[in-house]
């Protein structure tokens, strides 16, 4: 069976504690081309970052990944052992983290961040060779080569996720985790931060799993949108089909409360009430107490993902 370059089966992460049980993600299922980037989408909480961190096997205790498959180029990364799975994060697979400030040592230079990252995974390179490459990855990413010697403190904000870009990419990886990598920068910045990620995934003919909680930042960047919510997903799509023609009330009423300054008397809509807690989901339907579209079939039976037609699925009533 020939495979995607990616591909997440039934995937479940639970979180235990003595008496309670929160399934983080929940049978969550879909596919990644090669080449494609993802946009993996939802508020605060629905699990976006715990589903990158599990592909990455990088879930920590008392999070255990209890069920599903995860093929990455035809292997089950589930079934490798740790040792196995080291050599693939960082050279195969590769994470860009929320916060560089916290996933970069301030003791080091940014030069040795990335010498330490290339000679883990291949020591038979030099240390010459190894900065050699970080400065080449710096012009890539538009940056003053002799900068390497400059330690974290001495980057803005959004130049060190540029140096957190360029680590991801520093080992030619196929695949790009990158877990809400504008959250904290400023528009101007997080639209250069777009620009270089669209440019850099092209000229490295890598694939991009982007989560966000930003509808916007996937608009520009993704070529399919996963939307999630409450540990499942609700719909998988096409971006321009999905902005188009939602096929669920959730991303319908995420699209809504989007702002656009074309739209002069445009009403922005609030999703009414809160996500909710994931030690105590509702029956049914987890989006059902805050959907407009709601009847008694949703309170009681939790929709299955499956396709609506033209590459589209959904988790919804409404359509079957």
């Amino acid at each position: 069976m020939v495979r995607e370059l990616l591909e997440v089966e039934n995937l479940t992460v639970e979180y235990k504690a003595p008496g309670v049980s929160i399934r983080a993600v929940n049978d969550v299922s879909f596919r990644l081309a090669k080449g494609d980037t993802l946009g993996l989408v939802g508020e605060s909480g629905s699990g976006k970052s715990t589903l990158g961190h599990a592909i990455m096997r990088l879930v920590d205790p008392p999070g255990t990944i209890t069920g599903g498959r995860i093929y990455f180029a035809d292997v089950d990364l589930l079934s490798l052992s740790s040792e196995e799975m080291r050599k693939v994060r960082g050279k195969r697979i590769a994470m860009v983290f929320q916060d560089p400030m916290s996933s970069l040592s301030p003791v080091k230079n940014v030069g040795d961040h990335f010498v330490e990252y290339i000679r883990e995974h291949d020591p038979n390179i030099s240390k010459d060779s190894a900065l050699a490459i970080a400065k080449r990855i710096f012009e890539d990413l538009g940056m003053d080569k002799s900068r390497v010697t400059d330690y974290p403190h001495q980057f803005s904000g959004g130049m060190r996720q540029r140096v957190m870009i360029g680590l991801a990419l520093a080992l030619d990886p196929l695949l790009i985790v990158a877990d809400e990598p504008t959250t904290a920068l400023d528009v101007v910045v997080e639209a250069q931060i777009l620009e270089l990620l669209k440019a850099l995934k092209k000229s490295y003919s890598a694939s991009m799993l982007l989560i966000t909680h930003n509808m916007g930042v996937v608009a520009e960047t993704a070529d399919r949108i996963a939307v999630m919510y409450a540990g499942k997903l609700m719909e998988v799509s096409d971006t321009a089909r999905l902005y188009s023609r939602p096929m669920n009330p959730y991303t319908e009423a995420l699209l809504g409360s989007i702002p656009n300054i074309l739209l002069n008397d445009q009403v922005l809509k609030s999703i009414p009430g809160m996500p909710p807690d994931m030690a105590a989901l509702p029956k049914g339907c987890p989006f059902s107490p805050r959907c407009p579209y709601v009847f008694d079939r949703c309170r009681v039976e939790d929709p299955p993902l499956k396709p609506v037609g033209d590459g589209t699925e959904t988790a919804c009533h409404l359509h079957g």
